[in-house]
């Protein structure tokens, strides 16, 4: 679970640092949301995330999200931004949780919406596409979203430094979704969206 890795890794910066791990948070969401300031969300479960989300907006609380694709990047929602199933163009806004992790012709065309907007990204299909076909399987739910590990790392990074200077210490400007400001790490250049 990535919340182990986190775990382990935080301990290793700093053994003093108190970590709880929730591994069921459908049943926990208001107790956990109401206790904290910040979130960030970085699951690939689309019905959990819309969860999260709709939860942390509720609370009033500014979420960042970023995924594991091959650029730099990350976005805020918070009152002031758009909802997350406004950014990704889901229709579940009056569905709930059991109703979208249940209809399966939903999570496929909410992945299409996501890989869409990934699509808004430089040169991402033919990134994905190296081995022919990937994006097909991705879109049909054949294999998972690949991720490319050493970006995740580099990922995780980002959105500590995003957490910090935009979400605690507010020197920097929260990048609200829908916007994107990114960098592609092959091509080392800026690009916004």
């Amino acid at each position: 679970y990535k919340v182990d890795v986190l775990s382990n890794l935080s301990n290793t910066i700093n053994p003093n640092v108190n970590i709880t791990k929730i591994y069921d948070i459908e049943s926990e969401i208001d107790d956990i949301v109401s206790k904290i300031d910040i979130g960030i969300l970085t699951l690939d479960d689309l019905p959990l995330s819309i969860l999260i989300a709709r939860t942390f907006r509720a609370y009033g609380i500014p979420l960042l999200e970023s995924w594991g694709i091959p650029y730099i990047w990350g976005f805020w929602f918070s009152r002031e931004s758009c909802t997350y199933e406004q950014n990704y163009k889901f229709p579940t806004e009056n569905l709930n949780y059991k109703d979208l992790k249940e209809n399966t012709n939903l999570l496929i065309y909410m992945k299409e919406q996501l890989f869409a907007k990934f699509l808004q990204f430089p040169d991402i299909k033919e990134k994905y596409d190296r081995e022919p076909g990937t994006v097909k399987q991705i879109l049909k739910g054949s294999i998972p979203f690949v991720s490319f590990v050493p970006i995740t790392r580099m990922c995780a990074s980002y959105l500590t430094f995003e957490v910090i200077f935009s979400g605690v210490l507010k020197i920097k400007k929260m990048i609200l979704a829908p916007r994107i400001i990114g960098l592609d790490i092959y091509t080392m250049k800026l690009f916004s969206l």
